[in-house]
C-alpha cells in the first residue's frame, strides 16, 4: 500500500502513488487531474471518486500502478461537513440549480437534532437526477439537461422523473438506495445572507429575501450517499416540512485519510515535481 502524499520513481522514471488533494471551490474532479497529470508530467493520473465543481476538500488522486487501487478507495465510507440552507429547494439540490420551491417563513424547529438523528444508522434516499446514475445506458443528469421540461412526480410506490423530449413523454421509476449514515451532527444554527452570491443575482426575481436559516452538519455515510439529497430529506422531515437545499460541501474524510493532510495544487507543484520525487525500493 502507497502512503499517502509520498509519491515514488521506479527504476523506469515512472511516477506511482496516492495523493491527498485539497479540491478548491469551481474546479471539476477531472480539472484536478488534468493539472496534476501537467505537474507531475505523467499521463496515468485518476481519482477515486468525484467532487462537484462547488465542493472542495479530500479528492484522492491515484497516480501510475495507484491507479489500481481506485476501487477500493471508492467503497469506503466518507466524512462531510455540510451546509444547509433552509427555505429554497432547487431542482440540482445544490446552488447551481434552478428554484422549485421556497417557503414564506423560512425556521428551524426546536427539535432538529432528533430529525438529525432519525436518519441514523442508515435510511431509503432516491438518487437525484442531476447525477451520473444511468438509465438505459444514459445517465440521468444527461436526460434531464436535454429534456425540453421534465419534473418530478410524487407517487404512492415512489417518485419518477417524467421528461419530454421532442413531443415525446418518457416516465422513468427514479431508484432508491440504503445508505448507511454512521453518525449526523449538528454543528450549528445560523443562517445565509445570500445578497452578494451568484445564486441570489440569478435568482433575485424569485426571492423575495436575502437571509435563510442553516444547519452546519458533519455526517459520516457509507459510499453512494448524496449529500444534496440528504439535505432536501432534512427538510422534509422538519415540522412543519421545509425545502432545503445543499449550500456548501466540504468531504473531509475518506476511509482513515483525513482532509488535514491534504495539498493544495500550488503545494503539489512545490513540492512533487518528477525530480524531486522518491526512487522506488
Amino acid at each position: 500500500m502507497y502512503k499517502v502524499n509520498q509519491l515514488i520513481r521506479d527504476e523506469y522514471g515512472r511516477v506511482h502513488g496516492v495523493l491527498a488533494i485539497n479540491k478548491p471551490h469551481g474546479l471539476t474532479s477531472h480539472d484536478v487531474v488534468a493539472r496534476v497529470r501537467h505537474i507531475l508530467q505523467t499521463r496515468q493520473v485518476g481519482h477515486a471518486g468525484a467532487l462537484d465543481p462547488f465542493a472542495t476538500g479530500l479528492l484522492l488522486v491515484l497516480v501510475g500502478k495507484a491507479t489500481k487501487l481506485s476501487d477500493s478507495y471508492l467503497h469506503q465510507d466518507k466524512e462531510y461537513k455540510a451546509k444547509v440552507l433552509i427555505g429554497i429547494k432547487t431542482d440540482s439540490g445544490d446552488p447551481e440549480g434552478e428554484i422549485i420551491e421556497t417557503a414564506q417563513t423560512p425556521k428551524v424547529p426546536e427539535n432538529v437534532d432528533s430529525v438529525l438523528q432519525s436518519f441514523v444508522p442508515e435510511y431509503e434516499q432516491y438518487v437525484p437526477v442531476f447525477s451520473s446514475i444511468k438509465y438505459q445506458g444514459e445517465k440521468l443528469r444527461v436526460l434531464a439537461r436535454t429534456a425540453d421540461k421534465w419534473e418530478i412526480k410524487k407517487q404512492p410506490h415512489g417518485k419518477q422523473f417524467s421528461y419530454t423530449k421532442k413531443g415525446i413523454e418518457h416516465v422513468i421509476d427514479i431508484p432508491k438506495r440504503i445508505c448507511k449514515i454512521n453518525y449526523l451532527n449538528l454543528l450549528e444554527e445560523g443562517s445565509i445572507d445570500l445578497s452578494t452570491s451568484e445564486f441570489f443575482a440569478r435568482h433575485s426575481a424569485e426571492l423575495s429575501a436575502a437571509q435563510f436559516p442553516s444547519l452546519d452538519i458533519l455526517v459520516g455515510c457509507s459510499k453512494g450517499t448524496f449529500v444534496r439529497v440528504l439535505a432536501e430529506d432534512i427538510g422534509d422531515r422538519l415540522s412543519p416540512p421545509m425545502p432545503a437545499m445543499l449550500w456548501e460541501l466540504e468531504r473531509t474524510k475518506i476511509g482513515d485519510i483525513s482532509s488535514d493532510n491534504s495539498l493544495t495544487l500550488e503545494q503539489l507543484a512545490e513540492q512533487f515535481t518528477p525530480a524531486a520525487t522518491n526512487p522506488a525500493d
